[in-house]
């Protein structure tokens, strides 16, 4: 036998093997047989083509379809490592729409590299040169990958994006991004942002409207909602402050809470409104308002959170804390003195904020010297952090002093962070009038309710309650505001949703909220907290519904748990 087909056949099953783990568990766990039977038809299909592909001689084709699959399957492999779940179409719909958080995950999890490493064994066994190439004909060698694409994607049409769960990652992942590519093009986002066809009839507050979106600040971390919670310095505050308690996130990511929030979409209806509403910075501007925001997540004039350039032309004053010379650990500070130069100058302001905040590595997101909570995660990957041991978390480590570790460097970056930002804002002069609205885009799950894995929010099917918990309160420097606010926090406190956030914005800007026919209500109005529900399927596709979940966590106390632990 030829030793460099031997050698090759060897090392494609390996990579076969070692970037499928969960196809073994699917199969045992499907009931059905005819359903098993065809898994196992489309698996074999799927294993055939990508040998197929791999004993063809190397061509430009080849290479085209050979490094879409080693990539993809290595996306699937690292995000198994993390979640413990296999990655469907809707989780890599939103992995790409969180894609400049890529380099954060790498960083975080030491595990991901065993992904890596995969992906190169896969590149060198396809491309392992044979004596004699078994295959030449390039069309023949190209139908059977676009077949078994053609089969995957008829199966996520007729099972609503669903079907492919556990198949071989060589064309799951290909043939969710044609679908992807191919709405892109055919249905794309509409850049055209329509004019405000409502009056300004109202007076509107004469100060400045300010909008703080945290980062992956969880709202019963916080003292101000827990007694045993992370110190924020706003309890020292409490004149100035509204504390409306724990509230829902719009949804459990980022990008589609911002979006949702700067778009002032409505829950049965949001999916037409996030394209179709004006946005924020259109009703400001209307009202009278200079626009301005403020941002420590990018930088360079990169936009985020799915907000396009015609957006951007709204905004009068856009300003990003660059990384040349900062740390990461100072990025919410330079922003804190940013908004109060703001609110000391001659303008009346709507500021939008997104904060640093405490996405993950939660490591480089705090100063050695400022760790409140040991033991912690440590990191030399970042070079904007200390340099200690190298301890990363790794996603197959699940013990309790792991997890703790994990918790730990999380509340230490809550501590640091959110501390620190309203120290300064709140000990500065301003000597502007000012109503801020602070909130999270989402909230933290830690799996105390004995999930494995490491993800943290962004969950589809299986989101935990907790990653929808934030904060949200408000802060004025005015007597009548706040004495309208401390009546609404009476009834209020633990109702509030993201989606009474743009039409309070909407009020106090000076629009009457029947004209315009709002359908959420303000903090200002009764509620019920019934409509407490986040969103973890929000992108929907093929006929499925969005999925809504509720932030009841049924008497779990995560905080209280792993603050247990720790003693």
């Amino acid at each position: 036998m030829d030793l460099r087909f031997f050698t090759k056949s060897l090392l494609l099953i390996l990579f076969l093997v070692l970037s499928n783990p969960f196809m073994w568990k699917r199969i045992c766990d499907i009931q059905s047989i005819v359903s098993l039977l065809v898994f196992l038809l489309v698996s074999l299909i799927s294993v055939l083509s990508f040998l197929f592909l791999a004993f063809h001689e190397n061509s430009k084709s080849k290479l085209v379809f050979s490094i879409l699959i080693i990539v993809l399957s290595s996306i699937s492999l690292n995000y198994y490592q993390v979640t413990n779940h296999y990655l469907e179409f809707y989780e890599l719909e939103t992995m790409l729409h969180a894609i400049n958080n890529w380099s954060d995950a790498l960083f975080a999890f030491d595990g991901l590299w065993y992904g890596l490493m995969v992906a190169l064994l896969g590149g060198l066994a396809i491309f392992m040169p044979l004596n004699s190439p078994i295959l030449y004909n390039k069309y023949l060698m190209i139908f059977p990958s676009i077949l078994t694409c053609v089969i995957l994607i008829s199966i996520l049409y007729l099972r609503e994006g669903d079907g492919t769960k556990g198949m071989p990652t060589q064309y799951t992942g290909l043939a969710y991004s044609l679908v992807i590519i191919k709405d892109e093009i055919f249905n794309p986002l509409s850049d055209d942002l329509p004019e405000i066809n409502v009056a300004h009839t109202k007076s509107s507050f004469n100060g400045d409207l300010i909008v703080v979106v945290d980062e992956s600040i969880r709202g019963d971390f916080l003292d101000i909602n827990n007694a045993n919670g992370v110190a924020t310095s706003l309890l020292e505050h409490s004149m100035k402050m509204v504390n409306f308690g724990i509230a829902a996130s719009a949804t459990n990511c980022s990008d589609t809470t911002n979006l949702s929030l700067r778009r002032g979409v409505r829950r049965s209806t949001y999916l037409h409104d996030k394209n179709h509403n004006p946005s924020l910075w259109q009703f400001a501007k209307k009202a009278g308002y200079r626009t301005v925001y403020l941002d420590a997540q990018l930088t360079q004039g990169r936009l985020g959170n799915h907000m396009t350039e015609p957006e951007k032309e709204d905004i009068d004053y856009f300003y990003q804390v660059s990384d040349g010379g900062y740390q990461l650990f100072n990025k919410d500070n330079i922003l804190a003195n940013q908004l109060i130069e703001l609110l000391n100058n001659e303008t009346r302001d709507f500021i939008y904020i997104n904060k640093m905040g405490a996405h993950f590595p939660y490591e480089g997101k705090y100063p050695s010297n400022a760790t409140v909570y040991s033991p912690v995660m440590q990191s030399v990957l970042f070079d904007k952090s200390y340099p200690e041991e190298d301890e990363l978390p790794h996603p197959d480590d699940y013990s309790e002093l792991m997890r703790l570790k994990f918790i730990n460097s999380y509340k230490n970056a809550v501590s640091w962070n959110v501390t620190n930002f309203f120290k300064v804002f709140t000990e500065s002069n301003k000597s502007n009038p000012y109503v801020m609205m602070y909130t999270s885009d989402h909230g933290q799950s830690f799996h105390d309710d004995g999930r494995e894995g490491y993800g943290t929010h962004c969950s589809i099917a299986s989101a935990d309650p907790e990653e929808g918990v934030v904060p949200f309160l408000v802060l004025s420097n005015e007597a009548l505001i706040l004495d309208k606010l401390k009546i609404a926090q009476k009834i209020n406190k633990n109702k509030v949703s993201h989606f009474n956030m743009a039409p309070t914005l909407y009020d106090l800007m000076g629009y009457d909220l029947n004209l315009m026919g709002v359908q959420e209500k303000t903090i200002f109005e009764p509620l019920d907290g019934k409509d407490q529900l986040f969103l973890s399927k929000y992108f929907v596709r093929f006929g499925s519904q969005p999925i809504w979940n509720s932030i009841d966590m049924q008497g779990r106390d995560s905080l209280e748990v792993w603050n247990m632990a720790a003693n």
